[in-house]
């Protein structure tokens, strides 16, 4: 019996041709899905699909720590369900998913009007893992705008006190820091003020 390390956690999803595993790690969000699928010749196809644009750096991290768990839980599956288990499992890249409205705000240069930064606000973020998976969805439009990019949590509490957990993600990833709405708007005119020079 496999043993998921503490920081995964999983869920079990009904689709139209069988069922999805889909696995959370604590700090990086989705990480990846197992997928049980019906053919047409009664067999049961094992799929695995590690989330995020391959291009994504962040991809080949949360790639490094679901393959092994992947491997091993679908040899297991494969067994169970009177396979061989013969080996690694087909790892695929996931279907484009459907384009899902994410709150965003461009901050223009005052100077040029140009696009100075990004700030993407993470609604239903709940963890540090909940601010990765809003960057993973974003990550398209963060390689576009190639301009510095927070993603926000909601704040804890109500008024200007209130601090969120803030994670730069571009073009340099900094930790996950907990700012009021003050203390992150310093932040950010410094970095607006010198987008022109």
């Amino acid at each position: 019996m496999f043993n998921l390390p503490p920081d995964i956690s999983y869920n079990k999803e009904q689709l139209p041709n069988g069922f999805a595993f889909n696995f959370r790690h604590s700090q990086l969000g989705n990480i990846g899905r197992i997928l049980l699928q019906e053919r047409p010749d009664g067999q049961t196809q094992i799929l695995c699909e590690v989330v995020g644009d391959p291009d994504d750096p962040m991809t080949a991290k949360r790639a490094a720590i679901f393959k092994p768990i992947g491997i091993e839980l679908s040899n297991e599956l494969d067994v169970a369900l009177g396979g061989k288990a013969q080996g690694n499992p087909t790892f695929v890249e996931p279907p484009p998913k459907s384009i899902e409205k994410i709150a965003s705000k461009i901050i223009p240069c005052p100077k040029s009007g140009r696009p100075a930064a990004l700030l993407i606000f993470a609604d239903y973020a709940e963890d540090v893992g909940g601010l990765e998976d809003y960057a993973r969805l974003m990550y398209s439009n963060i390689v576009e705008l190639d301009v510095p990019t927070w993603v926000i949590a909601p704040p804890e509490g109500t008024g200007r006190n209130a601090a969120a957990n803030i994670l730069k993600v571009h073009p340099k990833r900094e930790p996950v820091c907990k700012l009021t709405p003050d203390e992150f708007n310093q932040r950010l005119e410094r970095i607006v003020a010198k987008h022109c020079i």
